[in-house]
């Protein structure tokens, strides 16, 4: 017996396109190389791809020719690199119940897949009946997960710093990232009370949550102690949260930066792109001195003689100070801020600066970042 899918080929590929930002190009479970495919008595069609630590599954408009369940599995790539190549047009995915060959047939041939039974296929649930269950608007989410993101690492043997932290208490939502050496924390009023908890997404599903929510409304989340479930009307994202504690950010933020710069946020992120063209490609270290109402920039290799020097105008009256930074990282810092004039903080040139946006924004955002020893 065969059962036929009568679908749009933009509306297949872009749901798997969904799914396979899941899919690791080398994936520990081999299954995991393959999407999963699912039919249920209502004539839906499900489409999922996973890898160890969570899954994306996401529903397809399309019609059915007969009612039953049905699971199986079909190569990744293979199937994408396929679909990629047609024009957009009515396909037909014919699959045989008893060996799981499928045809896809379209105006001009057919490709033909080794189909593979699904039983071996580990997805991640999130069922726990002491779940916590929140509806929220997906712009806060979505908002709050870009602020903070960036400033992850990618560090396999210290997970925290390599994740997104995300809390909501009382009437605060807040997102924490942090490298060690960079960090953001991004907090907005919100009306999730009473509903209090707190949840450490690696970075990646993060990113992905970021991006697959978009254009939704309202969203639901589904929480239990080791995973979290995304839902909307037709996407589901489950995964396992990073386990233990995260770092009290917030003891890290100093309170007495009584060094405060205030400038353009063009001109300096402007500066420090063309100086840092000159900075040492191994140290890549950038020098800011304020003094006198300006601030100048610079980048100096050493070995190679070459420097730049450029001087920008600031709000600045107190005692002259300099301190070197990662000219990547003070640049992360500051594209981070979307408003036109820019605040850095500073105490001595060996501890912490704080970057904040001035004016008017929709929550509080701060933004850390330690400083490099500067050899006069």
């Amino acid at each position: 017996m065969k059962i036929k899918i009568t679908v749009s080929k933009n509306e297949l590929l872009a749901k798997l396109k969904a799914v396979s930002k899941v899919i690791k190009p080398s994936n520990i479970i081999p299954d995991h190389n393959s999407f999963l495919f699912e039919i249920d008595d209502y004539l839906t069609l499900k489409v999922t791809g996973a890898d160890e630590m969570g899954n994306i599954t996401a529903k397809v408009d399309c019609a059915i020719s007969e009612e039953c369940e049905l699971s199986f599995l079909i190569d990744a790539k293979l199937l994408l690199d396929g679909l990629r190549e047609l024009p957009e047009q009515p396909i037909i995915l014919e699959i045989d119940i008893e060996t799981y060959a499928v045809n896809l047939i379209h105006q001009s041939g057919t490709y033909h897949f080794t189909g593979r039974n699904s039983e071996h296929f580990s997805k991640v649930e999130v069922n726990d009946p002491e779940m916590t269950t929140i509806k929220m608007d997906a712009e806060l989410l979505i908002a709050g997960i870009k602020k903070v993101y960036h400033f992850a690492g990618n560090d396999e043997i210290r997970p925290m710093l390599s994740s997104v932290f995300i809390e909501s208490k009382m009437d605060k939502l807040t997102f924490a990232s942090s490298n060690a050496s960079t960090m953001a924390a991004y907090e907005c009023r919100t009306v999730l009370s009473p509903f209090e908890f707190d949840l450490i997404l690696p970075v990646k599903i993060a990113k992905i949550i970021a991006e697959l929510l978009h254009g939704e409304d309202t969203i639901q989340l589904l929480i239990t102690e080791k995973s979290v479930a995304v839902k909307t009307d037709s996407k589901a994202i489950n995964y396992r949260l990073i386990e233990g504690t995260y770092p009290n950010f917030r003891a890290v933020i100093p309170k007495g930066n009584d060094k405060i710069v205030n400038c353009s946020t063009n001109e300096i992120v402007s500066a420090l792109r063309r100086t840092s063209i000159f900075a040492n490609s191994n140290s890549r270290l950038i020098i800011l001195q304020a003094k006198n109402s300006m601030l100048e920039i610079s980048g100096k290799d050493m070995d190679l003689q070459n420097s730049a020097v450029e001087k920008i105008a600031v709000s600045y009256t107190n005692e002259p100070i300099q301190i070197g930074f990662k000219s990547d990282y003070l640049s992360k810092c500051l594209e981070t801020i979307d408003t036109e004039e820019v605040s850095l903080s500073f105490s001595e040139p060996s501890k912490a600066c704080l970057i904040t946006p001035v004016g008017e924004t929709d929550g509080k955002l701060t933004v850390l970042i330690m400083p490099m020893l500067v050899n006069i």
